[in-house]
Parts: C-alpha cells; sequence; structure tokens
C-alpha cells in the first residue's frame, strides 16, 4: 500500500502490474491537478517534483511503497 509523504493525492492503485495513480499537489496553496500521473512498480519510494501552476511553488513529491 503507497502512503504519500508530500505533494501527492494517491488516485489508486494497482498489483498486476504493480503501480499507482496520483495527482499532483501544491503543500503551499492546495492547488491539485486535473491531470492523473503513473508510478511503476513503487517497492521503495517515488521521488519528483513539479512547479505548481497557480502560486509558482517548486513543490516535492514524495511516495513511498
Amino acid at each position: 500500500m503507497a502512503t504519500v509523504v508530500e505533494g501527492a493525492v494517491i488516485a489508486g492503485e494497482k498489483s498486476n502490474p504493480p503501480s499507482v495513480d496520483y495527482y499532483r499537489k501544491c503543500e503551499s496553496c492546495g492547488y491539485v491537478s486535473s491531470s492523473k500521473y503513473n508510478t511503476a512498480a513503487l517497492y521503495h519510494r517515488y521521488n519528483s517534483s513539479f512547479r505548481c501552476p497557480k502560486c509558482g511553488n517548486n513543490q516535492r513529491i514524495e511516495i513511498r511503497g
């Protein structure tokens, strides 16, 4: 089961093949993307980042598997 540390909202998990769907979330202004993103085979930790289109914050994404 995946757990968000920061910068995302879990949309769903798949077991075959193992993956996690998520939406990007800005922790500064609360913006949540309308596009769904996917990580494949999340066994340990997924790290990424994005620039929030609403406030310009450079938001870190961390999801733990």
